[in-house]
């Protein structure tokens, strides 16, 4: 990837890397009186991804009331060329990964949505980052919805759940007790007392 000589103490390499290469590099230095040094670090160094998506990127999935929300990331800084970055937003459903709203060639690292996201719709969103003639992706780890006051969000986990019961046709077997009788004495004044009975009957399934 590079092999120069050079006399600051610092190289750049003038072609983009993909996100998580690993790298590794070796140093020669050469001495006024011809001495030289030869250094090879051990370890490597991986390239960082090229966005960091800051919000709607919960594992868990999140909620939001505003149907036109900010979307934010942050990227590494880069030498020109072959930067600056710039970036491409798309955000998708879940169910089919449709994009419903795409925007291109954003040199920011936020962008507002400029129309209404459905409520009680799962998206997710991505970031093209796009350096020099190579791209990366980078997409939101989990879902998010739109909500308002009124209408109960969708669940976002197991969203296509199986149905617990097939069978249209649902049996239940159950074990009734026999009827129970109480009987309470009242006193209505100075007459005779009264006697007042309930029954429950008790079934268990």
């Amino acid at each position: 990837l590079l092999d120069t000589a050079l006399s600051s103490t610092q190289a750049t390499l003038g072609l983009p890397q993909r996100p998580g290469r690993r790298l590794s590099f070796a140093l020669q230095a050469l001495s006024a009186d011809s001495a030289v040094l030869a250094f090879t670090p051990d370890a490597q160094f991986v390239v960082p991804a090229w966005a960091d998506l800051l919000t709607l990127d919960d594992p868990g999935g999140t909620t939001v009331r505003d149907p036109r929300p900010t979307l934010r990331w942050t990227a590494p800084a880069v030498v020109s060329p072959p930067g600056p970055f710039t970036f491409d937003v798309e955000v998708f459903r879940t169910d089919n990964r449709e994009v419903v709203i795409r925007r291109t060639g954003l040199d920011t690292t936020a962008h507002t949505l400029t129309s209404d996201l459905e409520l009680n719709t799962p998206y997710r969103w991505r970031v093209v980052s796009h350096l020099g003639s190579d791209t990366a992706t980078t997409e939101s780890q989990g879902a998010f919805v739109v909500v308002d006051g009124s209408v109960p969000p969708v669940t976002l986990l197991f969203q296509n759940f199986p149905n617990p019961f097939p069978n249209p046709g649902l049996g239940l077997s159950t074990t009734c007790m026999p009827r129970v009788g109480a009987a309470t004495p009242t006193w209505s004044g100075m007459g005779a007392p009264k006697t007042t009975r309930s029954y429950h009957r008790v079934c268990i399934w």
